[in-house]
């Protein structure tokens, strides 16, 4: 009888630790969608039902663990998820559209002027950044990383 019991016990805290890792690494999981990207890139709440408009992956491993290429995706909000994107992003300190003093900004931020962008240039390559944009004006989010 006891026995059994320490044979349930640690059963059950298997099950138990193999959920809560699942809740943690989600997103690090397999499939590598646009949303669970977005999501570890940006640390912002994205939502499974927001409508991705372009996704492209031009990363390339090149038999490296070092990526290089970039990727963008494209998310279209509906007015409440934009609302709540809004939110998030003001109390991350985003900072106000355009983009100021950056050299290589991507094509589809450069005519932006309403809405929040953070800009993460922490790589001593200028070609290696993290830019995520939340644009008022079409509603849109979106999220770029390039690395050379």
């Amino acid at each position: 009888m006891k026995r059994r019991k320490v044979v349930f016990t640690i059963g059950l805290a298997v099950v138990l630790f193999v959920v809560v890792g699942y809740f943690i690494l989600r997103d690090s999981l397999p499939p590598r969608t646009p949303h669970k990207i977005a999501r570890t890139l940006s640390t912002l709440q994205i939502n499974d039902n927001f409508k991705v408009e372009k996704f492209k992956d031009n990363l390339k491993g090149g038999g490296s663990a070092v990526p290089s290429g970039d990727l963008f995706i494209e998310f279209k909000l509906s007015e409440e998820q934009f609302l709540e994107l809004k939110q998030q992003v003001q109390d991350a300190k985003y900072q106000q559209l355009p983009v100021k003093n950056f050299i290589y900004t991507p094509d589809f931020a450069t005519n932006l002027e309403e809405g929040f962008y953070m800009l993460d240039e922490s790589s001593p390559d200028p070609l290696e950044f993290k830019l995520i944009v939340l644009s008022e004006k079409d509603r849109r989010l979106y999220v770029y990383l390039s690395d050379s």
